[in-house]
């Protein structure tokens, strides 16, 4: 039982660090992407 719970925490941690990784690239993504609009428009 113990275990059990200890990997169901141990789960749901690594599902909000997986999530933040996640978010983080999406960010990172869509900050290049206007970067490069930005350089487009620019020429």
């Amino acid at each position: 039982m113990e275990i059990r719970q200890y990997t169901w925490k141990n789960n749901s941690m690594s599902k909000t660090l997986l999530s933040k990784i996640f978010s983080q690239l999406i960010e990172n993504d869509l900050n290049t992407r206007e970067k490069q609009d930005d350089r487009e428009k620019r020429y």
